[in-house]
């Protein structure tokens, strides 16, 4: 990876680096970034696509995949260090940046840029403030939060009416994205995403998994409030044999103590919780534990646990109203609904067909491949 943004600043503030950047008015601040972001400028020229991404835990595996399949000479990677937690890629072609204010996307050796969601900082006003160059060369892949969750004003809507083409992490998004903000003559595609989570990592989890005489249902991926709706729905279960899990690692951390709080009181020494962020392999394991899984979300979230609890033979429920359960349905992936399940027996609730269980185990398998993944993105850089 270019360490550009460190060596450069440092450069331009005396050696003195971010001690005294951090110390700048926040015009200085941005007029000394801008002048970085000029040396930057010179470098993106060399590639045709220019991605912009931050570090979490998509971007490492996607970057590797990306190079792997379609080489490190046409694509640059920009990346925003946001998390300590994640590695940003050691490539050639990967460089980290501090603020897209002062990066210039006009010229035309720049073919295509593509925006993997909207949770760069400040990218939303500045791509209002390049509008021309948005609309004939950006592409946003959505990743869920930044479609369902954006906030509704003029700004935000502008920006997200402006996009040239929208990529979708899961079939569906990109039915959403047109019907909420009303879009025609755009450019949409299905993609997917190399996950940190891989065959080997899974295949480990399966052999290592410890029998257990009891079940365990894993609500939702991390912390929202619906997990509190289901660990209430969940509650007339309280006495089978269950262990009730769920992640708080991450997410809607507003609503961890409530989630503590409700899962104790309902389900006492059934209800556990994981409160740390797990390396993907260590976490592979985790799931693995799961007989049922329920995403219990209003949209589109937790794709990649859904694939993999899949693959290790959990019996997995979504809300039908949510794309990701036609994404499965729809490609002969059974998958349950939610919905039905303050309706069903308890019986109900864990029976899961071993013929279609193998069926799902060994269908699921090909959102792992990447022969399939590259197919997803060539549409993207072929256009």
């Amino acid at each position: 990876m270019q360490k550009l943004t460190v060596s450069k600043v440092k450069n331009y503030l005396g050696g003195k680096g971010y001690a005294v950047l951090s110390k700048m008015s926040a015009y200085k601040q941005k007029k000394a970034v801008e002048k970085r972001n000029k040396e930057l400028n010179k470098i993106i020229l060399r590639y045709k696509f220019v991605h912009i991404i931050f570090n979490d835990k998509f971007c490492d595996p996607f970057i590797r995949f990306n190079n792997a399949n379609f080489g490190t000479e046409q694509h640059a990677f920009l990346v925003y260090k946001m998390y300590d937690r994640f590695p940003i890629t050691q490539a050639e072609n990967v460089y980290e940046f501090q603020s897209l204010w002062g990066l210039d996307f006009s010229d035309s050796r720049i073919e295509r840029i593509i925006m993997h969601s909207l949770f760069v900082p400040d990218c939303v006003k500045y791509w209002n403030e390049h509008q021309i160059i948005q609309q004939k060369k950006v592409f946003w892949m959505m990743w869920g939060g930044d479609l369902y969750d954006a906030p509704r004003n003029e700004l935000e809507d502008t920006v997200r009416k402006n996009f040239k083409g929208y990529i979708s992490c899961t079939d569906g998004d990109c039915e959403v994205v047109r019907e909420k903000y009303q879009l025609c003559d755009k450019i949409y595609i299905d993609g997917e995403y190399s996950y940190p989570i891989t065959v080997d990592m899974i295949n480990a989890a399966i052999r290592e998994r410890k029998e257990h005489d009891y079940i365990q249902i894993q609500v939702n991926n991390s912390a929202d409030e619906t997990t509190i709706d289901m660990l209430k729905k969940l509650a007339r279960f309280a006495n089978q044999d269950v262990r009730i899990v769920t992640v708080l690692s991450y997410g809607h951390m507003q609503y961890k103590d409530k989630i503590i709080q409700t899962g104790e009181s309902i389900f006492g020494d059934k209800f556990e919780y994981l409160t740390n962020y797990l390396p993907p392999s260590e976490y592979t394991k985790w799931l693995a534990n799961n007989d049922v899984f329920i995403l219990n979300q209003d949209r589109q979230e937790g794709s990649n646990n859904a694939e993999v609890v899949l693959a290790e033979g959990a019996k997995l429920y979504i809300k039908s109203s949510v794309t990701t359960y036609h994404h499965f349905n729809d490609k002969g992936i059974k998958v349950y609904d939610t919905w039905e399940i303050e309706k069903i027996s308890y019986e109900d609730l864990i029976a899961y067909d071993s013929k279609q269980r193998q069926h799902n185990m060994e269908t699921v398998g090909f959102f792992f491949d990447d022969a399939y993944l590259k197919t997803k993105w060539e549409p993207v850089y072929n256009l």
